[in-house]
């Protein structure tokens, strides 16, 4: 746990492409956030820095979801872009 946040780590979640269309790529790299459920109108996200109300906000409004942050590492959040939203894009191509 840090900042009184549970800590995700994303190499062990499976996400949905539903769930990563929801962030354009974009706006994680730049907020450093992975998408990674959804649960009626709720949205667990992974970000590096949970406390970034700002950026929460965006995401509410881009959403129109309620957001549930989750603190994961810069790391595990980059490695989970890269992976996510170029499986997203090869099936779209598909």
């Amino acid at each position: 746990t840090q900042y009184g946040f549970p800590r995700l780590p994303l190499e062990n979640f499976d996400i949905d492409d539903e769930i990563v269309s929801l962030v354009p790529r974009r706006v994680a790299q730049r907020h450093c956030l992975m998408p990674v459920s959804r649960i009626g109108s709720s949205v667990t996200v992974a970000m590096a820095d949970p406390l970034d109300a700002a950026t929460i906000q965006h995401l509410e409004e881009l959403t129109s979801c309620t957001i549930q942050p989750l603190v994961s590492t810069p790391s595990e959040i980059r490695i989970g872009i890269d992976l996510h939203y170029d499986l997203l894009g090869r099936r779209r191509h598909i």
